[in-house]
């Protein structure tokens, strides 16, 4: 959705573009996440300090549903189709929601865990969520007790050498931490060991990661800060050099954040510089294809900005 600079017309002379300044609930400003979970979409717009849902892809923002507006620079939301858990990463804690007829109710808050609650990943083999918090590289265990959860433990990583860590992810029953420090960390956390099994260099310009993924068809895809993204057929092949750099190809002009994959696409939220959101698909040889704008705000205007300051981030 491309937003166009009015032009003012006076006295029969056409005058420069002037700025819109559009209210801020009708745009994204650092969307982390788009993701599509039990059959909602939701966007955590995480300098907007809310997280918003709806049942179809719409197009405008103001017909969206807002989950909360009151939760202090969230970066990402999962669910185990019970509850759904945002982390409320300005506040080093975690909001829990249920579903609430066509609404969700807020059932719990949680913690304070470490120090900024960052990501948070729902595992079904263990059934259990977990929370990674970026400044004190700890990791968070939540087990679900009827209907509310409880925490199983808090552990810090000291194989994230102190690192700022932005993200984990959950990929064939194996934890991966990025990165800490310029290196992706494979570790085994079904028995609470959090044994690291293997670690993968990032190229060096992509020290300060935010995402591993990969995707249905085996690409692996790694974000950083700022602006960029790379892909590799396996995470050796990442470590060894051997990646392809796709910034460019997807049309990106912000950072690259969490991606994630749902109706055989690939989405890919766009923060900081540029706020929007783009999704895409491999054809048959893997090249990318059929890239698609869902959503365009271009860079923050003052709303935005006043907004950010509203809560702690």
């Amino acid at each position: 959705m491309n937003k166009h600079l009015p032009l003012v017309l006076l006295a029969g002379f056409l005058l420069s573009p002037v700025l819109a300044q559009e209210n801020w609930q009708d745009r994204l400003f650092t969307p982390t996440t788009f993701d599509k979970i039990d059959g909602l979409h939701f966007i955590v717009v995480c300098w907007h300090h809310r997280v918003l849902f709806s049942e179809r892809l719409e197009p405008e923002i103001s017909s969206w549903r807002v989950l909360d507006d009151e939760v202090a620079g969230p970066h990402s939301i999962d669910s185990d189709g019970t509850l759904f858990v945002v982390d409320d990463t300005g506040r080093h804690s975690l909001k829990v929601y249920k579903r609430s007829g066509d609404d969700f109710e807020r059932v719990q808050t949680l913690g304070p865990f470490g120090k900024r609650t960052h990501r948070v990943r729902y595992d079904a083999g263990t059934k259990a969520f977990y929370v990674v918090s970026s400044n004190s590289q700890h990791i968070t265990k939540l087990v679900r007790k009827g209907d509310l959860l409880e925490v199983a433990y808090t552990k810090e990583l000291p194989f994230l050498e102190g690192a700022y860590t932005r993200s984990m992810s959950i990929i064939d029953g194996e934890m991966y931490f990025t990165s800490g420090p310029g290196h992706i960390t494979r570790v085994r956390f079904d028995d609470d060991s959090y044994t690291p099994l293997g670690t993968y260099r990032v190229p060096e310009e992509m020290v300060s990661a935010n995402d591993v993924f990969r995707t249905s068809d085996g690409w692996w895809y790694v974000t950083s800060t700022p602006q960029r993204i790379v892909r590799a057929r396996t995470l050796d092949d990442l470590d060894d050099g051997r990646f392809e750099d796709v910034y460019e190809t997807l049309g990106l002009s912000g950072t690259p954040y969490y991606l994630a994959e749902f109706d055989g696409r690939v989405f890919v939220p766009q923060i900081t510089q540029y706020s929007g959101v783009i999704s895409f698909v491999h054809d048959e040889e893997g090249a990318i294809s059929d890239v698609r704008t869902h959503f365009d705000f271009g860079p923050p205007n003052e709303q935005d900005e006043e907004r950010r300051n509203y809560l702690p981030r």
